[in-house]
């Protein structure tokens, strides 16, 4: 199973998690601590394919409205962050696609 297919089982999991999209959001965010737009962008490009800027703020202010991800920094600058990520979301991402992420990088 690649890390796309874990991403999709987990976001069935969890409601705001509705799209495997937040789902490798939070993973990223989890394993980089922080991360740009841009750079959330790449690595969901490296996974999916072409990623429509409008699509990627559209889950990402999900992500924010449920508190999971802070926004911060300037308006040229911004940074996202982990906000209030639920203990069993966070212990299920570490433990079924944080691993992938080793695997996908070999």
């Amino acid at each position: 199973m690649n890390i796309t297919e874990v991403a999709s089982k987990v976001a069935e999991r969890f409601g705001v998690l509705s799209n495997p999209y937040r789902t490798l959001i939070l993973a990223f965010l989890l394993k980089k601590k922080k991360a740009s737009w841009s750079g959330i962008k790449q690595f969901l490009e490296a996974h999916y394919g072409s990623v429509n800027p409008n699509t990627l703020q559209f889950h990402l202010r999900a992500l924010i409205q449920a508190d999971m991800v802070e926004r911060s920094g300037s308006e040229e600058d911004i940074i996202y962050t982990l906000g209030q990520l639920p203990k069993e979301i966070q212990t299920t991402l570490l433990s079924e696609i944080i691993e992938k992420f080793k695997t996908d990088e070999d």
